[in-house]
């Protein structure tokens, strides 16, 4: 996740990283409480299962979403056309220079 994130990120993979940290925050803040809920609800303590398969199926239909729209041709105003997907778009935007350190030469084997 962290790797598409940071595809998309554009010039900013720093407040991307962020936003993302505190999505997964969020997420685990999320199910702790709406499993209290059903509990609180009296519903009993199978009831946080049930609530467990609602939010995963949630986040995958989120996630079917988002690479349905993901594929899906945008229009590309640099030339008018139509055939660029975003994935493509944020590959050909990616700045060449990412702002991290080139990782260092592999040591030889001894």
């Amino acid at each position: 996740l962290n790797g598409r994130v940071f595809l998309f990120a554009g010039s900013a993979p720093t407040l991307a990283a962020g936003i993302n940290v505190s999505a997964f925050n969020l997420g685990n803040a999320i199910g702790p409480w709406a499993g209290g809920l059903v509990i609180g609800a009296g519903l009993g303590f199978r009831a946080p299962i049930w609530m467990a398969i609602g939010l995963t199926a949630l986040a995958v239909g989120m996630a079917t979403m988002s690479w349905l729209v993901e594929r899906r041709p945008a229009r590309d105003h640099a030339n008018g056309t139509e055939t660029v997907t975003r994935s493509d778009r944020a590959e050909r935007d990616r700045p060449q220079d990412s702002g991290f350190p080139e990782p260092a030469p592999s040591c030889p084997a001894i």
